[in-house]
């Protein structure tokens, strides 16, 4: 099986409204390299999951971008597992949000409890290498 790449896309309509530079009508997505080298270097993500009355809801987090997959964690009893619990859809966001240079990138999908042994020995060893041994 094929992993799917995931798409990155911009809408210029509102880039190109926020930088009046001449030229910016030219504004590009991201490419995927430079998304995963930014999720990588990310400290702080930021998750919208969605309560069981449809209500929004955000908070910050930790996460580490390893091998195709952005991990994250959450105690049992927490808002966001339950959340995710009744809908695993959720988006994780990174970024600067200036106006001027800022890069912001919103990953979306849906969020897989880590049972395998070696899939959690996996995402310890990206959080170690992302956050250091905390």
């Amino acid at each position: 099986m094929t992993p799917r790449q995931p798409t990155t896309e911009l809408d210029a309509r509102y880039s190109s409204a926020l930088n009046p530079r001449p030229g910016a009508e030219d504004v590009a997505a991201t490419d995927w390299a430079e998304a995963q080298r930014r999720l990588r270097d990310a400290e702080v993500f930021w998750i919208t999951t969605v309560r069981a009355d449809g209500r929004l809801h955000v908070t910050p987090l930790m996460a580490a971008w390893y091998g195709g997959t952005l991990f994250f964690s959450t105690g049992p009893g927490g808002q966001k597992a339950r959340n995710l619990a009744g809908n695993a859809h959720c988006a994780l966001t990174t970024g600067h949000g200036s106006l001027a240079g800022g890069l912001d990138i919103v990953v979306e999908g849906t969020a897989e409890q880590v049972t395998d042994l070696a899939r959690q020995d996996e995402a310890i060893a990206a959080f170690e290498a992302q956050y250091g041994d905390f």
